[in-house]
């Protein structure tokens, strides 16, 4: 979560004031978004045996966020915005790849538990 909420103020200091005004919306949204998710998946973390939607949820978010964020860099953002969605997909995917390297122990987990 301290990394969603410490990416909120960059997109403001990349943006001429003039943008910053036409994109405040959507840079907020963004940014919920982002807080959001981080709390979905400390939620998620705190009971994952019985949480699984909110961690398919979380890494559904994440594929989604990896795709959009893919091709910001690759084609749609200016060199200096691209730098910053950069930053923030090498995070996203760090925290995808973890998600999805512990979900195999938290469903043979529970398949043992159950089996």
């Amino acid at each position: 979560m301290a990394g969603a909420a410490g990416l909120l103020p960059l997109p403001l200091t990349l943006l001429s004031a003039e943008q910053v005004a036409e994109h405040a919306v959507l840079i907020s949204w963004v940014a919920v978004a982002q807080v959001v998710l981080a709390v979905l998946a400390g939620w998620s973390a705190t009971n994952p045996r019985s949480r699984r939607a909110g961690i398919y949820t979380t890494i559904a978010a994440l594929l989604v966020k990896w795709v959009v964020d893919t091709y910001g860099v690759l084609v749609a953002l200016p060199p200096q915005q691209a730098a910053l969605t950069l930053a923030d997909m090498i995070l996203s995917v760090a925290l995808l790849v973890g998600t999805l390297e512990a979900l195999p122990r938290i469903v043979g987990a529970e398949a043992e538990k159950v089996g």
